[in-house]
């Protein structure tokens, strides 16, 4: 999942591409993202304090900064509102992003696909260098190393941004909606293979390995549904209900883990399963849609509102 959430950031960022300063583009991102995650932070340190990792006074520093990914000790870049240490690793992109699609705009066909391919054979064979090189492939570090570490996960980002200037380029997916339901039941069917050999050997499968065999599917997916966004008509994903649900969506990634920790502290999670069980998951679920709802429109909004409205990065008018 949060390899295809690089590769759709990565994608984003390069197909709605336009011109403006790299300053500019640096503030209009950090506008976007880190008025929120420092709320919840808060909330993580004080409200639930008690249930959640604490990283130091360091690592306060580093989670504030947005740059705690780049530490290997797990409390530290898994401290406070854990789910933000894929924010830190987005910053990296954002930084690298401005230079990388410059480089990107000159290439062709043949030099995108040659990106990507390259991109490809180091995420495979890096993993492989550092197990063959002492690292103990269920370790901490070598997690780190491949599941945290920035430099490493923007090749996901890159592999985005290759897909949207080859499709800015003309790139196009036939039958785009056979293709996604394909693209679907590719990684569902992985998903099933992966977990099945986990359940069967006690082996888990190890995270590079399985993003790599499903980055072809989600590739697939993000051009087949970027293909019937270019066609006139509608269809389901371009509903309203999925548009609103997509607007929430960083706020529900950001409150679904405080969420959780929040309410299993009153013991919501203590139940025997069945349709009790059940009926707390639809729960759980409407409250973490509920206050993302609300985060949106009261505090992430209105935040990134007010810090565009600054003009940092913007040309100087004369006059």
């Amino acid at each position: 999942g949060v390899s295809f959430f690089f590769m759709l950031s990565g994608f984003v960022l390069a197909w709605s591409d336009t011109p403006q300063t790299v300053r500019r583009f640096w503030w209009l991102r950090f506008a976007r993202i880190w008025p929120l995650q420092f709320v919840l932070m808060a909330f993580a340190y004080t409200a639930i304090a008690s249930h959640v990792k604490s990283p130091g006074p360091f690592g306060h520093v580093l989670e504030l900064l947005l740059l705690q990914a780049w530490v290997s000790d797990n409390p530290t870049y898994a401290g406070g509102n854990g789910v933000t240490w894929s924010l830190s690793v987005e910053m990296f992109f954002y930084l690298v992003f401005p230079f990388a699609i410059m480089a990107l705009r000159r290439l062709r066909g043949r030099g995108l696909a040659w990106t990507a391919g390259v991109t490809l054979i180091l995420m495979t064979g890096l993993p492989l260098i550092v197990t063959l090189a002492g690292v103990n492939s269920y370790s901490n570090l070598y997690y780190w190393l491949f599941f945290v570490f920035p430099p490493y996960r923007f090749g996901e980002f890159l592999l985005g941004m290759v897909l949207a200037r080859a499709m800015v380029r003309g790139l196009r997916v036939p039958a785009p909606a056979r293709t996604a339901l394909a693209a679907t039941a590719g990684v569902a069917t992985l998903t099933w293979a992966m977990t099945a050999f986990t359940v069967r050997t006690g082996i888990p499968v190890l995270r590079p390995m399985v993003a790599m065999l499903a980055i072809p599917f989600f590739a697939l997916l993000l051009c087949a549904c970027a293909t019937r966004d270019t066609r006139p008509g509608r269809w389901w994903l371009g509903s309203a209900p999925l548009r609103l649900l997509g607007d929430w969506s960083f706020a529900l990634y950001l409150v679904h883990a405080p969420a959780l920790t929040f309410t299993a502290h009153y013991g919501w999670w203590n139940n025997p399963g069945g349709l009790e069980g059940l009926a707390c998951l639809l729960a759980g679920l409407a409250l973490a849609a509920a206050a993302a709802a609300a985060l949106h429109y009261l505090i992430e909004k209105p935040a990134e509102r007010c810090l565009r409205r600054i003009p940092v990065g913007q040309p100087r008018t004369v006059g």
